[in-house]
C-alpha cells in the first residue's frame, strides 16, 4: 500500500510540534497516532528530516503506534544556532528533553545513520527511555562528523556564494551514492530533503562548522557496553556509500550485550526509503528473513 493510499485509510497527517529545549534551541517533531498507543520513536539523521521515516512513520501509526519523530538541532527545520553544542551527547540530551516534555518513556527507539549513536547514547544514560533500539546503518559514531566532512568544512569559506543549488546537487549526488536502488531520488524527494537548510544557508553552514568542530566527552565503546536493551542493527546489503566502517560494526558486535544484525539483500543506506517494510518489521519486533552475526 502506497503512501497516499496508507494516508487515505488512516485518515489524519501528523501533528508538528516545535518543542524549546534550551535557549536559542528549538526541535522540530512530528507525532502520528493516539499519545496512548505503544510509543516509537523515529531520530532523523544528520541530512534528513521527518520526511525521511513518512512511509514508515504512516504505517507505523496506522498499526496502533504513537510515532514520534524527532529532528535533532540542524536537522530538518529545527533551529541552527551558531554556538550551541553539536556533539552526539548534548544531541541526545535533547531528544531526552522532547521525551520527557511529550511525557513518554519506555518508548522502542529507530535512528538513521550517525545519529544512531545518539540513540546508543540515550539508551545508555537514560535507561527509562529506551525500550529496544533499532539501528539503521549506524550505532558506533564516535563524532557526529566524519573526516570527509570536517575537511569540507574547513573549505566551505566561499559556499554561500554559490547558493543553495550548488550544496542540493552535492547531495542528491551523495544520496544515489548512497543507495543501492537510487529510483526514490527524485527532485521531489532532493526538495524535502534540502527544504530546512535552504531555507537559511548561512545559519546551516555556520551549524555545520560547529558540528564538524563538536567533540565527544565520552568514549562511544564504552556508552555501548552499558547498553542492556536489546539492538536490532539493519545494513544495507548492496555495494553503497555512506554505511558505517567495519571497525564501527565489529565494536558494535563486541560491545553490546544483546545484538541482532540484519543485512538487506539490494537496499544501501536509506533503508527507510529503499526497503521500509523492513524497517518496519524491525520497528514491531517481527524476526526478520535472514539475520547475521557474521563478520562483516
Amino acid at each position: 500500500m502506497n503512501t497516499l493510499m496508507l494516508l487515505l485509510a488512516f485518515g489524519t497527517a501528523p501533528e508538528q510540534r516545535r518543542i524549546v529545549v534550551a535557549p536559542a534551541e528549538t526541535l522540530t517533531v512530528e507525532l502520528w497516532g493516539a499519545p496512548s498507543a505503544p510509543a516509537v520513536v523515529l531520530i532523523a539523521d544528520f541530512l534528513g528530516s521527518a520526511y525521511t521515516f513518512r512511509h514508515v512513520s504512516l504505517a507505523l501509526a496506522a498499526a496502533g503506534y504513537h510515532v514520534v519523530v524527532i529532528e535533532p538541532l540542524a536537522v530538518g527545520t529545527s533551529s541552527r544556532p551558531r554556538k550551541s553544542d553539536y556533539s552526539l551527547s548534548s544531541q541526545a540530551r535533547r531528544v531526552a528533553a522532547v521525551l520527557d516534555s511529550c511525557a513518554i518513556a519506555s518508548a522502542i527507539m529507530g535512528a538513521q545513520g550517525t545519529n544512531g549513536a545518539v540513540a546508543v547514547r540515550l539508551a545508555a544514560a537514560r535507561p527509562d527511555l529506551v525500550k529496544r533500539l533499532v539501528l539503521l546503518e549506524g550505532g558506533g559514531a564516535s563524532r557526529p562528523a566524519g573526516p570527509g566532512f570536517r575537511r569540507a568544512m574547513e573549505n566551505s569559506a566561499g559556499l554561500q556564494l554559490f547558493g543553495y543549488g550548488l550544496v542540493r546537487a552535492a547531495i542528491r549526488k551523495g544520496m544515489i551514492s548512497a543507495s543501492g536502488d537510487p529510483s526514490w531520488v527524485t527532485d521531489a524527494v532532493v526538495e524535502e530533503y534540502t527544504r530546512g537548510g535552504a531555507s537559511d544557508l548561512g545559519a546551516t553552514i555556520d551549524a555545520y562548522r560547529a558540528i564538524a568542530r563538536a567533540r565527544e566527552p565520552d568514549d562511544i565503546a564504552d556508552l555501548l557496553a552499558q547498553v542492556r536493551v536489546p539492538v536490532a542493527l539493519l545494513l544495507g546489503g548492496a555495494k553503497h556509500s555512506a554505511g558505517p566502517p567495519k571497525d564501527e560494526v565489529l565494536m558494535m558486535m563486541a560491545a553490546l550485550a544483546e545484538l541482532t544484525i540484519d543485512t538487506v539483500p539490494g537496499a544501501g543506506h536509506h533503508l527507510a526509503e529503499e526497503r521500509p517494510e523492513r524497517v518496519i518489521e524491525a520497528l514491531m519486533g517481527r524476526p526478520p528473513l535472514s539475520v547475521s552475526r557474521a563478520t562483516p
